[in-house]
């Protein structure tokens, strides 16, 4: 950006004029640009040229055109850069040592000045502060219209070849895919009709949706629990065995240790009973009527 910035005022827009639209790279653009740039005069540049017999630094104060021959109105000027005198003078007086700026200053000008690379666009601020044409050459157009013509027929020939050869080509099967998608092998039964709905459960018919959220929330966070996995049949003859099991007693001790560690109202509760805070397969019933009864107030 601060090499950009050196980019004298007086040869932005001879800058931007041959960079909008140009379809050269960066490179050959830069030295196109750079050679003009050393044959070229512009009103405000500073170069030397020839004073009674010797050479002097100067400025360019305003290109005069008399009778089609370009004379040049100069500035002589000190060290200080103060214009000391003034003279007109011939295009052969003018000696171009080098050129105003350097091929870096002029990649990263164009490069920071630019929204677009193939072809070359300048930013459209920019193009109105300088007058640049923002309208792309004839030759541009035909380009993107025959670009697009191409492109076009090319994807319609791609959807007729793909139509053709649908009934022909077998599209392999890419894994995971929705079960929706997914289609019936010769070994696969042929499902005609729905599977009964099963209700033959233990529990009564009205508590079969809560056996269900359980046996979810403990699959879906048992890792998190540190429960091992079990299935709903498990589940359910837990719940109607008649005396204390182990599978009940590590869901509700999982549970209850997770709500100690919180330590909240649960964790509250136990301290005023002066409980200890692990559970056991003999005292698990007691922590859980402090849950019900804390959740009863």
């Amino acid at each position: 950006m601060e090499k950009a910035k050196k980019m004298p005022t007086e040869l932005m827009a001879h800058v931007l004029r041959m960079t909008q639209y140009s379809t050269l790279g960066l490179h050959d653009l830069v030295n196109k640009i750079y050679a003009s740039l050393q044959e070229e005069v512009f009103e405000g540049i500073e170069l030397h040229a020839k004073k009674d017999g010797s050479e002097a630094p100067c400025k360019i104060l305003k290109i005069l055109d008399s009778g089609g021959t370009k004379m040049y109105e100069v500035g002589w000027i000190c060290q200080g850069k103060t214009v000391i005198s003034t003279s007109v003078i011939k295009a052969a007086d003018l000696i171009h040592r080098r050129a105003p700026v350097s091929r870096n200053t002029l990649k990263f000008f164009i490069r920071d000045a630019t929204s677009q690379s193939t072809p070359w666009i300048i930013h459209e601020n920019l193009a109105k502060k300088y007058g640049i044409p923002v309208d792309p050459p004839n030759d541009i157009m035909l380009q993107k219209r025959g670009r697009k013509r191409q492109e076009d027929g090319t994807m319609e020939d791609g959807r007729k070849k793909l139509k053709k050869d649908e009934g022909h080509t077998h599209v392999p099967i890419k894994y995971p895919m929705d079960d929706l998608l997914l289609r019936p092998t010769e070994g696969d039964p042929a499902l005609l009709k729905r599977p009964h709905l099963a209700t033959d459960f233990r529990v009564p018919r009205y508590y079969v949706g809560d056996l269900l959220m359980v046996w979810d929330f403990c699959s879906s966070f048992g890792r998190l629990l540190n429960l091992s996995p079990f299935s709903l049949t498990d589940l359910e003859n837990a719940i109607c065995h008649k005396e204390s099991n182990v599978l009940l007693v590590e869901v509700h001790a999982t549970i209850f240790h997770l709500l100690i560690k919180d330590k909240g109202d649960y964790f509250a509760i136990l301290q005023n009973k002066k409980r200890k805070l692990k559970v056991s397969l003999v005292t698990w019933a007691e922590y859980l009527c402090d849950f019900l009864e804390m959740t009863k107030k």
